[in-house]
């Protein structure tokens, strides 16, 4: 029953009753899932009824058995309350005696979040000039954005390709460079969470980027200090995503999407995602209420080049949390989302 209780008071059973419900009109597993779930949200709420009634009775009785349990109820809250202080006192005192990451590493990492945060507030004022503006109107992003970089301390190291980016006049980004430079919006989510100033969404859930993620990373005021994520608690999140990126592969290869597929390929991923939807919908991963091999291509496409940035900047955060790299080895993953000169041509030359 405890473990009901907790389905229900999350976030996890109300996902699972509107994912049952959506589905319910075309897929008879969804159906008896729904009555499964109804049933189970019924029962959860009789039980914390009766304990409500329970104790109200006890109340109402004379007043030392009031007292009594009141003075249990009470005493439950605290210990759960003291706990959970004891359990974070312990850990922030362990971070503070041997910290997980160095604090220097902290701070290098948190320069290169404060860069990339920079250049897509560039991005969201070279979107936002693609409309009209009235000529009242003064655009002084560019000269905001430099002046933020020399309070920092960043642009006399800049690479030129981001130097040059960035001295671009207002409003003159290429098409091309902005489409790519949107997919940087999630590498950015990855070291929000990893700085440890924000959750990461499920890739399976619709993204959340916006003004308040890149403020959150420029508002921070001694990076020292920030509970930066481990490598050890980053792997799973990095395991997760590649397990995510796979799935959505195979589906596109059992579409022939992927060019240079052998038949062999394609034959495994259509055995693949026969034996999942045997399963039943709970079985595969869900965006929305639909489906992996529901999904049109172009969302399917999107969701693989989501999980591909992701996969790449935990990657990368595995090796420099844990001392194997350096968290200058993010300006090349940059290069691939905010270079003028396509990456390949940068090779070549």
């Amino acid at each position: 029953m405890n473990n009901l209780i907790r389905l229900w008071i999350s976030s996890q059973g109300w996902k699972a009753l509107w994912v049952a419900i959506r589905r319910s009109r075309r897929d008879s597993r969804a159906r008896k899932n729904l009555l499964r779930l109804v049933v189970s949200l019924v029962a959860a709420a009789l039980y914390i009824c009766w304990y409500f009634f329970y104790f109200r009775g006890l109340l109402s009785t004379d007043r030392i058995t009031g007292l009594i349990a009141l003075g249990v109820l009470i005493w439950m809250v605290m210990l759960m309350a003291y706990s959970a202080a004891q359990l974070k006192w312990e850990k922030w005192k362990l971070e503070r005696d041997d910290p997980a990451v160095k604090p220097e590493i902290k701070v290098a990492l948190h320069r290169e979040a404060c860069l990339l945060a920079i250049l897509l507030e560039r991005l969201g004022s070279e979107i936002a000039m693609e409309k009209e503006l009235p000529q009242e109107i003064e655009i002084i992003t560019r000269r905001v954005q430099l002046e933020r970089l020399d309070e920092l301390g960043l642009r006399e190291s800049l690479d030129p390709f981001l130097l040059d980016v960035l001295l671009a006049p207002d409003g003159h980004w290429p098409q091309e460079l902005k489409s790519r430079a949107r997919n940087a919006w999630e590498c950015l989510a990855v070291l929000r969470w990893a700085l440890g100033l924000g959750e990461l969404r499920s890739l399976a859930s619709e993204p959340s980027y916006g003004y308040d993620c890149s403020q959150s990373v420029l508002a921070v005021k001694d990076p020292a200090k920030l509970n930066v994520l481990a490598s050890w608690d980053i792997r799973p999140e990095r395991n997760a995503t590649d397990i995510f990126f796979a799935r959505c592969w195979s589906e596109l290869t059992a579409r022939r999407e992927i060019s240079e597929t052998s038949d062999e390929d394609v034959a495994q991923a259509i055995d693949r995602r026969s034996s999942i939807e045997a399963e039943g919908y709970t079985a595969d991963y869900l965006i929305g209420a639909k489906t992996v091999p529901e999904l049109p291509s172009h969302t399917l496409w999107m969701a693989v080049i989501r999980a591909y940035n992701r996969w790449q900047m935990l990657c990368l955060l595995i090796g420099i949390t844990s001392g194997e790299t350096t968290p200058s080895e993010l300006r090349p993953l940059l290069a691939q989302f905010f270079s003028i000169t396509p990456v390949e041509e940068m090779k070549t030359q």
